[in-house]
């Protein structure tokens, strides 16, 4: 299996990249963001399952450094997201 490979497994099947991508319960989403005027640009929701390469990604640390990644969706989209998860919870 080839490392892009291995991220993109690590990603679709972890726990906290699921809180990342917000799909553990997580309740404090980000909002939204609107769709540029005059932009065909799409703002629609994606998940762990919409991504089908993993360009980058840094394993953050409860505690400690943020999760970080930047993917390639099904659509054709592109997208980054972080997280970091303390005592508090997921941010």
């Amino acid at each position: 299996m080839t490392k892009a490979n291995s991220d993109l497994d690590d990603l679709k099947n972890s726990y906290d990249w699921g809180n990342v991508f917000g799909e553990q319960g997580y309740t404090d989403p980000m909002p939204p963001t609107p769709e540029p005027p005059g932009s065909n640009v799409s703002v629609e929701h994606f998940s762990t399952e919409n991504v089908v390469e993993v360009i980058a990604m840094i394993e953050g640390e409860n505690d400690g450094a943020d999760w970080i990644c930047v993917v390639k969706l099904d659509d054709g989209r592109y997208a980054s997201l972080w997280g970091g998860c303390d005592y508090t919870g997921w941010d």
